[in-house]
This record gives C-alpha cells, sequence and structure tokens, in this order.
C-alpha cells in the first residue's frame, strides 16, 4: 500500500457530507464533452491537475447542495474550503511518488522493472483505500460522501496519476517497447484516459428501474441480510420485495466484491432484468458500505463477468 502516513489525521470534528445528486447530473451536464485526462486547478499561481471532473467541479463551486432530505432545507457547503486539504494531500503525493520513481531509474539496466512496476501501480494495484484497481480510480470514483479526509486521499492519488503521466510523456517509446502486462494483453493501456465524466459517465450512476423476478426476490433478500443491521432490515424489504426506493442508501456490511458475487448468478441467470450496466448502477445509487462510503462506481458486477464459471442458483 502506498506510504500514506505523511497526511495529517483529520480532527473529529471534521463532518462528512452527502451530496445531492442534482449537483453531480449539473457537472455532467457541464463537462459531458471534455476530452482531456484532467482539468488544472489553479491556485496562488500554480497549476495542480485534477484527474476527475465531479472532483473539480466541487473544489470550485462555492455553493454545493446537500443530499435532500439529510439536511436542513437548501442547506449548501463551500468546495472551495476544500482546495487546501486536496493541495496537502497532492503535496504528500509529490513527495511519495518520487521517492519510488524518480525519472532516472527509466534510464538505467532495470528500467523495464521500473515500467511495469509504474503501469501496474497505476491501472492494477489492488487496495483498500481507493477500493479498486489502481491509482486511475482516483479518477474514476465519484466522491458522494465529503469530509477533508477524503479529499486528501484524492488529492494523493492524483499527485500519483500526474506523475504518471509525466513519466509516460517523457518515456513514451519505453513504456509502448517494455510494457508486458497479462492484464491488458496489448500492453496498449499506456495514457490516461479521458477523465470520468467523459469516458464513464453520470448516465450509468443515475438509479434505474431493475426489475427482479417476482419469486426470486424473498430468496434475495434473505442473502442479503446477513450484511445489513436490523434497524435497516425494513428498508432492504422494500427495495427488494416491494421495489421501494429507499430516502437513502442502504448500509451494507460487506465489501463489493461480496455483494458483486451475490448479485453475479441473478443477473446472468436473468434473473433480474435491466443488464449488468444497470444493475451495477442501481447497486451504487441504493447501497453504500456500512461504514458511509459509498461502493466502487465502477461496475460492481465487472470483476464476475470476466471468465468465471456460471452459479446455479436452483
Amino acid at each position: 500500500m502506498a506510504n500514506t502516513n505523511n497526511l495529517t489525521q483529520q480532527p473529529t470534528t471534521d463532518p462528512t457530507y452527502r451530496i445531492d445528486n442534482s449537483f453531480y447530473v449539473g457537472a455532467y451536464n457541464k463537462w459531458e464533452h471534455y476530452d482531456d485526462s484532467y482539468v488544472s486547478l489553479v491556485w496562488e499561481g500554480k497549476f495542480y491537475p485534477v484527474y476527475n471532473t465531479f472532483l473539480y467541479e466541487f473544489l470550485t463551486s462555492e455553493s454545493v447542495a446537500l443530499a435532500h432530505g439529510l439536511y436542513l432545507p437548501d442547506q449548501t457547503i463551500n468546495g472551495m474550503d476544500y482546495i487546501n486539504s486536496y493541495l496537502e494531500g497532492y503535496r504528500a503525493g509529490e513527495v511519495d511518488f518520487d521517492k519510488s520513481f524518480s525519472a532516472g531509474a527509466f534510464q538505467g539496466v532495470n528500467a523495464d522493472a521500473f515500467v511495469n512496476s509504474l503501469h501496474r501501480k497505476c491501472f492494477h494495484w489492488q487496495n483498500d483505500v481507493l477500493d479498486g484497481d489502481g491509482w486511475i480510480e482516483a479518477g474514476r470514483q465519484i466522491p458522494y460522501l465529503i469530509d477533508h479526509s477524503t479529499i486528501k486521499y484524492f488529492g494523493f492519488f492524483n499527485a500519483k496519476l500526474a506523475g504518471y503521466d509525466q513519466i509516460v510523456n517523457d518515456y513514451e517509446e519505453l513504456f509502448e517497447k517494455l510494457v508486458k502486462c497479462d492484464i491488458c494483453r496489448d500492453g496498449s493501456t499506456q495514457k490516461i484516459p479521458p477523465t470520468t465524466i467523459h469516458g464513464n459517465n453520470l448516465e450509468d450512476k443515475k438509479p434505474q428501474k431493475v426489475f427482479i423476478i417476482p419469486e426470486y426476490r424473498e430468496k434475495l433478500y434473505d442473502e442479503l441480510k446477513p450484511y445489513v443491521e436490523v434497524k435497516d432490515r425494513l428498508e432492504l424489504s422494500k427495495l427488494i420485495i416491494d421495489r421501494l426506493t429507499p430516502q437513502q442508501p442502504i448500509p451494507l456490511g460487506c465489501q463489493q466484491n461480496v455483494l458483486g458475487a451475490i448479485f453475479y448468478p441473478y443477473v446472468e441467470n436473468k434473473r433480474i432484468s435491466g443488464g449488468a450496466k444497470h444493475v451495477s448502477a442501481w447497486l451504487v445509487n441504493h447501497f453504500q458500505r456500512i461504514y458511509g462510503k459509498p461502493f466502487f462506481t465502477q461496475s460492481v458486477l465487472e470483476k464476475h463477468l470476466q471468465g468465471q464459471n456460471l452459479p446455479n442458483l436452483e
């Protein structure tokens, strides 16, 4: 795991806010056709890349609406109050990146090892902080829940992406020649793709109508129930059995891979209609991890749909 010890601990007075979905819809409409991999945040005469247009929109907005029904009517927060937290994380990320991947390392006899290590870190590194594959997740994830600590971590890993970008631009031919990746197969994944807003946009995250075949609703409820606290089980029942949308996401005491494993056979055996993309969007919008973090916004079912044997539901 990356060394994040040099990020100062946020005091307990740092509240966590859930941002209203209308803010992200507005960001999507604004940045839908943006084709670059990052946006430059200009602060005190310096440029800081932000590889996530939702995050950039938050940091540059003085009035960000909080989730309807969870806070006082029309309550907002100022995203610019979080810029210093982003920059603190970013600077720590720069230091950590330079310790591991100095430019000189790509000119020596072990250049191939450094190239492949950097590629894996950016695109395939399994980690608990980002709950996904590689530093690239800092650009893919949508930060629905906001506090200063979260913004620092986004800053930390955005600096890693900036460091990767610079190295690849400086040694592009070396990367094309030396990267040997079983996951990418053809080694073509070198450049960071356009920002989340373009390549994996908010339309995929909006709540979708997902139809669960009636005779399988109680079975699915029973499989999810052990991961839900007693006080939330009525909401779970309404969502799964009565198909009523909860006012806020239902907390689940499981990681994303467990959630994907539960739903994978239902989708693959056509017990839930809507397709994997819509079911994944539905899961992200209606559930969150029990300690208040949203599930990873890329396809929850993605890993389970790649080459696994089809489970039997009967």
